[in-house]
């Protein structure tokens, strides 16, 4: 009787090793909002800052860029979570991000963040060696949103990815590799919008991870997941 209760627990283990495992620890993965706000915590007029915009903290923000198509905010949007674990829900309207010399348009350093790009189409650019949208690290998460009938236009700078990761070796953005990126959302259709994401001229991936040459070791773009949108 001990022997056929011992096979079958055995029989139950062997099984459990071939169920498919997630990639993911509970609770790691941000949930996303499953519709646009009628409210937000903070918003942001960007023809109104002449500086960087940094958040840190957990609130929900509306960010409005300008009617005008050819007027770019010149400033970074830097999402701070150094040292601190958080999750802002960050919803874009129609905002043109020329980044300055020295770095992305977005960039998520530390932390996680869910970035919803609503309404008007928005436009990314990012600085020769660095990504448009970046992700900073390998901790925390990226998760990005396009609502329906949106598109979001990511172009990475020489050596850096449209979306994802910098040229490994420039001054604090040493990390090439873009992961933990994750698109779209299952339980919703209205985040199916548009992301056309690319490097500028050499390099760097569409979406992935920077220019690596001169490592030693790989460090490979991986968790990237795509979930609805084109």
């Amino acid at each position: 009787m001990k022997k056929r209760i011992f096979s079958i627990l055995l029989l139950c283990c062997m099984v459990l090793t071939l169920l498919p495992t997630t990639a993911f620890a509970a609770g790691e993965l941000p949930d996303v909002k499953l519709s646009v706000p009628t409210t937000f915590d903070k918003t942001v007029d960007l023809t109104g800052q002449n500086k960087e915009l940094k958040i840190t903290d957990s609130k929900t923000y509306l960010i409005k860029g300008s009617a005008d198509p050819n007027w770019y905010f010149q400033y970074r949007i830097k999402i701070d979570g150094k040292g601190k674990n958080i999750t802002p829900h960050i919803f874009l309207d129609g905002v043109r991000l020329q980044a300055p010399k020295d770095g992305p348009a977005i960039e998520l350093y530390g932390g996680s963040a869910c970035l919803y790009f609503i309404g008007n189409d928005s436009e990314l650019i990012g600085a020769e060696n660095f990504a448009a949208l970046q992700k900073n690290k390998t901790d925390g998460y990226l998760r990005v949103l396009v609502q329906t009938g949106t598109k979001l236009t990511c172009e990475g700078g020489r050596y850096g990815a449209g979306i994802g990761g910098s040229k490994v070796g420039i001054k604090n953005f040493s990390q090439g590799h873009g992961m933990n990126l994750h698109f779209g959302s299952l339980a919703t259709d209205i985040y199916g919008g548009e992301i056309s994401a690319t490097s500028s001229r050499s390099a760097g991936a569409g979406i992935g991870s920077g220019d690596q040459d001169g490592l030693n070791e790989r460090e490979d773009a991986h968790h990237i997941e795509i979930s609805g949108g084109t």
